[in-house]
């Protein structure tokens, strides 16, 4: 496989740059993902339309759809919404798959016990705000590194460790690392299988997100990303890189 590695600088307003990375001699296209896998579950059309007042997660419904509320989401900065979401989360991967919807408001997130990262995203999952400035999930205040063992926020969502993760998304979210009220490294969202090995996550769609105030990256797609798909999405004010592309396979941004 041929990867490469690139970065991107901060961005304050939408973009679109798009690349393709394959096999040597594999034929390409440098606008679109030519060809994508079959999958036991397919992404709700809903997850990649808009929402706004007439298309709102307050109104998605169906056997696929779980909403996060009703797992004990309360948009409320000062309470830790972590588990609530990734009950969620869980349920619809136990499911075969579904779409997670959240409603809009701030909704506090700390990180997960003993290990890096919040909110785990995975398998057939495709969790969906209200749209960016609208459905906020934002570090609470206080979270430290140091009195945290030493585990860092590696992605406000990001995929399962050393795992390789398969068709899943987030879209119309803002990810807030409230890097004033906080100490410590945050990145606002993270996913690849494992540095420097050979598994890789695949099939991935950021639609339409935002990543600011965070300390460390904006989004950091790592070792090894097969046809990701980052579009309509911002990252501003973070400590480093807004946008990081680290051994990409056949994807767009």
């Amino acid at each position: 496989m041929l990867g490469f590695f690139l970065l991107l600088c901060l961005s304050l307003a939408p973009f679109t740059f798009k690349f393709t990375v394959a096999d040597d001699g594999a034929h390409v296209t440098v606008d679109d993902i030519k060809l994508r896998p079959e999958s036991n579950f397919s992404a709700p059309q809903e997850f990649f339309i808009l929402s706004d007042d007439s298309v709102s997660v307050n109104f998605i419904s169906g056997t696929d759809a779980y909403r996060a509320q009703d797992f004990g989401a309360v948009a409320d900065p000062t309470v830790d919404n972590r588990a609530a979401i990734q009950d969620a989360i869980d349920a619809a991967h136990a499911a075969g798959g579904g779409m997670v919807v959240l409603q809009s408001g701030t909704f506090g997130i700390s990180k997960q016990p003993g290990d890096n990262g919040a909110i785990l995203i995975k398998d057939n999952v495709f969790l969906k705000g209200n749209g960016i400035g609208k459905t906020v999930l934002r570090v609470v205040d206080g979270w430290n590194e140091d009195l945290d063992d030493g585990f860092k926020i590696t992605g406000i969502i990001r995929s399962p460790k050393g795992e390789a993760t398969k068709n899943y998304g987030i879209a119309d979210l803002t990810l807030d690392g409230n890097r004033e009220n906080t100490k410590g490294l945050i990145d606002g969202f993270y996913n690849g299988g494992r540095p420097g090995g050979t598994i890789a996550d695949e099939d991935v769609w950021i639609v339409r997100v935002e990543a600011r105030y965070c300390s460390g990256y904006g989004f950091e797609p790592h070792e090894r990303n097969e046809r990701l798909t980052i579009t309509d999405s911002i990252s501003h004010h973070n400590g480093l890189d807004g946008f990081v592309a680290d051994y990409i396979i056949d994807g767009v941004y």
